[in-house]
């Protein structure tokens, strides 16, 4: 598991530990280098996943590359591997 501490522009930090799934590969790339969030997620998507090989992000609702916030989420997790 890797701990990870996401720090907003507003200022504040939200803390997520994430955990590598070693059974499931990525939709984008094919690789297995699948993380995902280990808090369970939110109500309506579920919880959230990333590949750490190609930087995709994604939901049971959305998928694309991981930006923004998830940036911080990608390095910390490539930097634990």
């Amino acid at each position: 598991m890797v701990a990870v501490a996401v720090k907003y522009p507003a200022g504040h930090t939200y803390k997520t530990l994430w955990e590598r799934l070693e059974d499931m590969h990525c939709p984008a790339c094919g690789k297995k280098a699948v993380w995902h969030d280990a808090g369970g997620g939110d109500y309506y998507v579920g919880e959230e996943h990333m590949c750490s090989a190609c930087a995709t992000t994604w939901t049971m609702q959305l998928a694309g590359p991981a930006e923004g916030v998830d940036t911080q989420i990608l390095e910390a997790i490539r930097a634990a591997e």
